[in-house]
């Protein structure tokens, strides 16, 4: 399950552009040491909403009770922190209100902070609603009002709390060394994350106001949001002047305010500093949602200061073939699209790259909807307008239905499969239509061949569409195979792998049927004499048989005993007739009952495939015959761990069934091998390399990309595995590698990628990568669980590397809620961390 970190936030839109807020500061819950016994146990316990009720039926009875309403209200002020949901935060804003109402003296500039964060919360949606939609002005109206309203709020608290945090650091500074000096520090920082939260809020409810109200760039208010940012991201001018360690970009916290900071920096023409703050924030240190945003945040920028040139050569650089897409695709080019068609004049260049980018995304349909609402200027010589020509030709076509017009509109898509790229959406995408327009021409021929060409592509990078393109394959083949028999086994392998892969497909169903009604026909091509069919055909039931039932032991041994009794019947029979072909499908029926059996028997299939080898060489490459005895022998190697015959194995199907579904059958089969080999191998070295070698192998034909491993399920596991056998080698930075460019990349949040991660991270001495993998996985994991000891053991063992005062703060911390440390071997550890600690 991946992990999902708490969060205050929630998104700008839900095409999502940034978290900008953040959980570094909860209200204390109640622990061991609370003033009610019962609230305590229950919290321990994990029981909050217990603890929740209890105290608000112990505060009916006694309403004086002023230390159980304070603790209610730290219950929920944390409720109202972790809720991302409007009815919950309306729901516990109201409980506080009433609590202060009967309780003035709980008010303080904390708890009235985390009260206005429910508040910004609600302005800062209305405001990324407003972004893509600045005719809505009633809901620029409200989001104004909200941040009119909480900012100078906010900015009070943050006052506030500020004097009293120097006041603390002050007083600790003068406290001898000492328990009581550490003490003193502790309470000063947490003052200071208190400030922090405060100061972070303002600052940001500031500049939303600025950009709902259009304020001029020397506006208070745009200042005011300029001297809290650098309050929290402590820089006299340029990044260039700050030790980026110090600056802690990883933290969520810090890197939002950086962020701010660089908007606020653009916002009052102060470009050159602004764009450097940019630059800093796209680097590698910086927490990842922060770093996947900046695109975007910087054309806006740039847009909302009115640098029309800067944002439209930021855009091109952007958008470029040779560039990927950045971060939150959809907003990006949402943003090009509007702001040209809005506004016009020299602005329009910007949509022609919105326009592309989307394209090339996969969204034409979106891209073509956009001209027309904004009446966009589109080249028709241009790819883009090559491709908008083929998508009306379509429409036309489906109008008439005509066999011209469909054939007309093959082509123009065909004509616009630029970029040619074919991992590309738009070239898999057209691709798909060309054959599609084909089809309803009634050319299955030119179909098929491009389908056997684009399937793959579209498989990985349109996985909406696999499916209807399988099947469409499918289609070409069945609709052909009775002009060219060899086209029979390509239409079984197709619809084996539809029927495996898209089995909710709204014809998977039809597919299924028709592939068992194949598998139980006759072949053609071969004699047809009365008793040698009709025993022929009785073996196929047979074996179709005993295969529906093998999930049922007590129903399949019969079942089995007859299929194999009719096979080698008809084995011997057939050897003695020379009669190669039904003696070959007999070999492979009884082998397959060997493999499959339990225990599996790999001796006798061995046995019984040698007996059809020399049938099975002097087959045509194009007869499925040939290629069923190649996949037998594939799951002969693999129960056997015979890698060399999996080797050969896959080897003759990859050149005589490439860029088939058996082309990938077989290198996963060679991985599978692999496996098997390696779980029995007395010495691993040799075992670990073969497997490595086998998974890169199939990440080759799969793709070796972070989109690969996105769009593609084999790709994911392939790639991950790849990964932990690296790592398993002491293969440390090529496991890193892997899973940064790749599998995190894809799946920043996925539980068994960051821990490896961390793993990884941990043996390469690379602390401060390693501390935000645990870090990710104590804040997303469920607490208490075994996965999460572990998580929350390294992130503090990582954390004495760097500061032993942090770590043993965290420790302390750590032992008060969690004082059992855990189940074993975790507490083993935890134990020994604790007495390093205590040195």
């Amino acid at each position: 399950m991946p992990v999902s970190a708490r969060s205050s936030t929630c998104l700008l839109l839900a095409a999502s552009l940034l978290l900008v807020a953040s959980t570094t500061v909860r209200s204390q819950p109640a622990g061991p040491d609370s003033a009610d016994p019962v609230e305590a146990y229950l919290v321990r316990l994990g029981l909050v909403d217990h603890a929740i009720e209890y105290l608000e039926g112990e505060l009916t009875k006694n309403p004086k009770r002023e230390t159980l309403a304070r603790g209610l209200a730290d219950h929920y002020a944390n409720r109202l922190l972790d809720s991302g949901n409007p009815a919950e935060l309306d729901q516990f804003q109201g409980k506080i209100a009433d609590l202060l109402s009967k309780h003035p003296g709980l008010r303080t500039p904390q708890l009235d902070t985390i009260v206005l964060q429910g508040d910004f919360l609600r302005g800062e949606k209305d405001f990324g609603h407003w972004v893509f939609n600045p005719e809505d002005t009633q809901t620029r109206d409200r989001a104004a009002e909200i941040f009119a309203r909480i900012g100078p709020a906010l900015r009070a608290n943050a006052a506030t709390l500020d004097t009293a945090r120097l006041k603390l650091e002050s007083e600790a500074e003068k406290t001898p060394d000492g328990p009581a000096r550490d003490a003193r520090f502790r309470i000063a920082q947490r003052a200071a994350q208190h400030f922090g939260r405060a100061a972070f809020f303002a600052a940001w409810s500031h500049y939303y106001l600025a950009q709902l109200k259009h304020l001029d760039p020397s506006d208070e208010t745009l200042r005011q949001a300029s001297v809290l940012f650098r309050k929290l991201v402590p820089v006299e001018d340029a990044p260039r002047d700050a030790d980026l360690e110090d600056l802690d970009l990883g933290s969520p916290l810090r890197a939002r305010a950086a962020l701010g900071l660089a908007l606020v920096d653009i916002a009052t023409g102060k470009l050159e500093a602004g764009t450097a703050w940019f630059q800093v924030l796209a680097g590698n240190q910086v927490h990842p949602e922060v770093r996947d945003a900046v695109s975007f945040w910087y054309l806006f920028a740039l847009i909302r200061a009115g640098k029309t040139e800067d944002a439209l050569a930021f855009a091109k650089s952007q958008t470029s073939p040779a560039q990927s897409s950045p971060p939150g695709q959809l907003p990006w080019f949402k943003l090009l699209i509007l702001q040209a068609g809005s506004q016009k004049g020299p602005w329009l260049p910007l949509g022609e790259s919105g326009l592309l980018g989307l394209t090339r995304a996969g969204h034409a349909d979106t891209a073509r909807a956009l001209v027309a609402k904004y009446q966009l200027p589109v080249s028709a010589d241009s790819w883009l307008g090559r491709l908008l020509t083929a998508m009306n030709r379509l429409d036309a076509a489906e109008k008439s239905a005509a066999a011209t017009d469909y054939r007309r509109a093959a082509e123009a898509f065909l004509a616009a499969r630029e970029p040619a790229d074919k991992n590309s959406p738009p070239w898999a995408k057209a691709g798909y239509q060309a054959a599609y327009c084909l089809i309803k021409a009634g050319d299955w021929t030119a179909a098929m061949r491009l389908l056997e060409t684009s399937l793959q592509p579209i498989r990985d990078t349109l996985p909406e569409l696999g499916g209807d393109a399988t099947w469409l394959l499918a289609l070409s083949y069945e609709n052909l195979m009775g002009k060219d028999p060899s086209l029979r086994s390509k239409w079984m392998e197709t619809l084996k792998l539809f029927t495996r892969e898209y089995p909710k497909h709204s014809q998977a169903k039809k597919a299924q049927a028709s592939l068992t009604g194949a598998m139980a026909a006759p072949l053609p091509g071969t004699k047809t004499e009365t008793t040698r069919g009709s025993a022929r055909d009785q073996l196929k039931q047979d074996y179709l048989a005993w295969r529906s039932l093998r999930a049922d032991p007590a129903k399949a041994n019969d079942a089995l005993q007859k299929v194999r009794t009719a096979a080698r019947t008809m084995l011997e029979q057939q050897a003695s007739e020379g009669n190669k072909i039904p003696h070959l499908e007999a070999a492979l029926v009884l082998a397959d009952t060997h493999l499959s059996a339990s225990p599996p028997e790999p001796a006798r299939a061995a046995e019984v495939l040698k007996q059809g080898e020399a049938a099975a060489r002097e087959l045509p490459a194009e007869n499925r015959l040939a290629s069923d005895y190649q996949v037998m022998r594939l799951h002969l190697a693999q129960a056997t761990g015979d890698i060399p015959m999996a080797s050969a194995a896959s080897a003759w199907l990859a050149t005589h069934r490439k860029g088939t579904p058996l082309h990938e059958a077989a290198l996963v089969g060679v991985a599978k091998t692999a496996e098997a080999r390696l779980a029995s191998a007395s010495d691993s070295t040799a075992a670990l390399a073969a497997a490595s070698q086998a998974y890169e192998s199939l990440l080759r034909f799969l793709g070796e990309t972070s989109e690969s491993v996105k769009n593609n399920r084999n790709a994911r596991i392939a790639t991950f595995r790849l990964a932990e056998l690296q790592y398993s080698q002491g293969r440390i930075d090529d496991c890193r590698a892997l899973l940064e460019q790749r599998l995190l990349k894809a799946f920043p949040r996925e539980t068994k990628y960051l821990r490896l991660m961390g793993l990884a991270c941990n043996e390469g001495r690379a602390t401060d990568q390693a501390l935000e993998c645990w870090r990710l996985l104590t804040t997303g994991l469920t607490p208490g669980s075994p996965e999460w000891y572990e998580a929350k053991y390294h992130h503090m063992a990582n954390l004495s590397l760097k500061s032993m005062g942090d770590a043993r703060l965290a420790f302390s911390q750590f032992k008060v809620l969690h004082p059992d440390m855990g189940p074993e071997p975790h507490r083993a550890l935890l134990l020994q961390l604790e007495k390093k600690l205590a040195q």
